[in-house]
């Protein structure tokens, strides 16, 4: 049941009961175009083709066929439509704004195939005739599965096969039925027939014909309503379609949520003039998430929509809108992090042990982070000690959303803790309060400022007794000496404890070594002072070790 022709198509229809007799009623013929007007058009049909109905009743749905010239809708073409086999017919005189003209068909009286023609510009004839069918399949329907309202390049096989399923009310799907396929405004199916799969599917791949605009296929079976597929072909002459940006650039949410406004592009031709039916696809190319629909249609206004969410990650992303022989067309999105803290993640200091009274030789710290993992900056962070002092009781993250704190253990000896939390999460540090072994100093441990210096500039030097399992002893007093005098001067904080910071300033150049001692047991460090270069290398004479080739 074919019907694309340049300037004539024929609607077979096919009717249902056995009744007797035929009333012909005379059909009004709509005023004629004349010839030259058509020149180059194309007349498809759209919707209508092959229904069922019963004689002397209206068809259910309207016949619509489009003019087209070089893919383009014509506006205000003339249209003649006109019956055999009795019926009557109200129909468009000419095509509307997009090119469609529509008709509403009466069947006529008696039992017999009915033909409809509609004409335009210079007509040709062209007859068809159509079996009698007296019993409906009504049990059976055939549904559209995949490949309708495709976009290809004109005389191209399609991307995706035409795929319809043979469905019965009582079984389900059904096996061994035949469908037929036939083409509608040129082009070429692979197999014009073929028996259902065991799953109830036939499929069937479809080549466009050469020229551009929209382009029909249906499948039928015997005694069950035809369904139809709709492609769009776009001319391989002529001027390429244009996809360009309209809105939707540059916006921002946050991870996981939907951008505000909708991501809108608009196709044209060569000239500028909005195409409709031109197939876009959208996919995400960086920054993950997900964007809706995959493929869209373009619109009257030749404007196709889409939406994007953000993926898990923050950071920029970007999105892209495709169409066959166009040059793609990219947005770009920020992914903002969620400033709304999920959990607290200890990052350093869990899990130490100390002197009662002492503070921890690693700092605490902890990074707040989102539903989605992404660290949170400037999310306050307050910290509850269970014993002991903390350095500070509410600090804010930093950039990488972190914070941390100094805690000094209280002076009962056992297992404390140090309470992080930030709005209704939080995490818990544990550290050990121990009297150590048996008070014996077994070392000095060191943490070291800067010991490479010019003469005027500072360094520190921190010291602490240790006993075999690292701990401190408190009972311990340290003292501070130099083996050359002279080079640095320095003082303690605090005097005759265990543990002090020494804090030198450099008087001339040269070296010296500095010794912290408690228990029979010591540690030293080496400072070197280099010459001043903006003093010609002076400072003073050299010391024991500075030689010139110790000089920057």
């Amino acid at each position: 049941m074919k019907a694309t022709i340049f300037g004539r198509i024929v609607f077979p229809v096919l009717l249902l009961s056995a009744a007797c007799g035929d009333v012909s009623s005379p059909v009004p013929a709509t005023e004629e175009t004349t010839p030259g007007d058509a020149a180059g058009d194309v007349l498809s049909i759209v919707s209508g083709n092959a229904q069922l109905g019963e004689p002397g009743a209206p068809l259910a749905e309207p016949v619509v066929v489009r003019v087209t010239r070089a893919g383009l809708p014509v506006a205000g073409a003339r249209v003649r439509w006109s019956l055999t086999g009795g019926g009557r017919l109200a129909g468009d005189a000419t095509t509307d704004a997009n090119g469609f003209a529509r008709a509403a068909w009466t069947l006529g009286d008696a039992p017999e195939s009915s033909s409809l023609t509609v004409s335009h510009g210079e007509a040709f004839s062209s007859f068809f005739a159509f079996p009698r069918i007296g019993v409906t399949r009504t049990d059976i329907k055939l549904v559209r599965v995949a490949g309708d309202a495709q976009t290809g390049t004109a005389g191209a096989l399609l991307g995706q096969p035409l795929v319809v399923k043979v469905m019965s009310g009582r079984t389900g799907a059904m096996a061994g039925v035949k469908v037929r396929w036939t083409v509608e405004g040129g082009g070429r199916i692979a197999s014009d027939s073929a028996f259902s799969a065991a799953d109830g599917t036939v499929k069937a791949r479809w080549t466009l014909g050469t020229a551009g605009g929209s382009q029909s296929v249906s499948a039928s079976a015997e005694g069950v309503l035809p369904i139809a597929f709709v492609a769009t072909a776009i001319p391989t002459t002529g001027e390429p379609v244009t996809l360009v940006r309209v809105s939707g650039d540059g916006q921002g949410a946050r991870v996981g949520m939907q951008l505000a406004a909708q991501l809108v592009v608009r196709a044209t031709n060569g000239g500028g003039t909005p195409l409709s039916g031109v197939q876009v696809t959208w996919s995400v190319r960086t920054g993950g998430g997900s964007i809706s629909p995959a493929t869209i249609t373009t619109d009257g206004t030749g404007q196709a929509y889409a939406r994007w969410t953000m993926g898990p990650a923050s950071g920029p992303a970007t999105a892209a809108a495709t169409v066959a022989g166009a040059q793609e067309v990219t947005f770009n999105a920020t992914a903002l992090p969620d400033s709304r803290v999920s959990a607290l993640v200890k990052v350093l200091g869990d899990g130490q042990a100390e002197c009662p009274g002492c503070g921890l030789r690693e700092g605490i710290r902890v990074m707040a982070v989102d539903g989605e993992g992404n660290p949170v900056p400037n999310a306050p962070i307050t910290w509850t000690p269970s014993a002991g002092t903390i350095s500070y009781s509410t600090t804010v993250t930093d950039a990488t959303g972190t914070a941390g704190a100094g805690w000094t253990l209280g002076t009962t000896p056992g297992v404390q803790t140090l309470t992080a939390s930030s709005g209704q999460v939080s995490t818990a540090f544990t550290a050990t309060a121990s009297l150590g072994g048996d008070g014996v100093v077994a070392s000095i441990g060191f943490s070291v400022g800067n010991t490479g210096l010019e003469p005027g500039q500072s360094g520190y030097a921190r010291a602490t007794a240790l006993d075999t399992r690292g701990l401190a002893v408190p009972s311990a007093v340290l003292t501070w000496s130099t083996d050359v005098p002279g080079i640095i001067e320095f003082t303690v904080t605090p005097v005759g404890s265990y543990t002090g910071r020494a804090t030198f300033r450099a008087l001339k150049y040269g070296e010296v070594r500095l010794t912290a001692s408690a228990g029979g047991q010591s540690n030293t460090i080496l400072i070197r002072v280099r010459p001043d270069p903006n003093n010609g290398g002076g400072g003073g004479s050299a010391v024991r070790g500075a030689t010139d080739s110790d000089a920057p």
